[in-house]
C-alpha cells in the first residue's frame, strides 16, 4: 500500500522521519549504489552531503530516489523520487559536494509484514 504525500507537506513529512535517508543513484553502467545521507530541506529542495563517486553517478544519471526505512507499528518507510544536481564544494566541510534535490514525488509505503 502507498499513500501520495503532497509535495507542500514532504517538509513536515521529513522531519517526522529523521534527517538520516538512504540516497540511491545510478551510474553510467546502470550499477545502482546506496549511500546514506543525512538531508536538509531548504525552500522545498532536499539537501545532502555527498562522496565522489555518488556525485559522478547524479551528473550521468540525475534521476534519484531517497529512502528512509519503516518506522513504527504501520511499517511504512518514505520513498521520494527526485531529480538530483550536484553542487560542488558546498559540502560539509566546503570542500566536497552536495546534492540539491528536486522532489517530484513522494509516498509512504507500507513495507511486507515478517513471514
Amino acid at each position: 500500500m502507498s499513500i501520495v504525500v503532497p509535495l507542500e507537506q514532504l517538509s513536515d513529512t521529513i522531519d517526522e522521519f529523521g534527517s538520516l535517508a538512504f540516497l540511491l543513484s545510478t551510474g553510467k553502467d546502470g550499477r545502482p549504489r546506496a549511500v546514506s545521507v543525512e538531508v536538509t530541506v531548504v525552500e522545498g529542495q532536499i539537501r545532502a552531503p555527498i562522496g565522489n563517486r555518488t556525485a559522478a553517478n547524479i551528473v550521468a544519471q540525475p534521476l534519484v530516489c531517497l529512502l528512509w526505512p519503516t518506522v513504527g507499528k504501520d511499517r511504512l518507510s518514505l520513498i521520494v523520487d527526485g531529480q538530483g544536481q550536484v553542487l560542488s564544494g558546498v559540502g560539509a566541510d566546503r570542500g566536497g559536494d552536495t546534492v540539491l534535490i528536486r522532489p517530484t514525488s513522494a509516498v509512504r509505503h507500507q513495507s511486507a509484514a515478517p513471514a
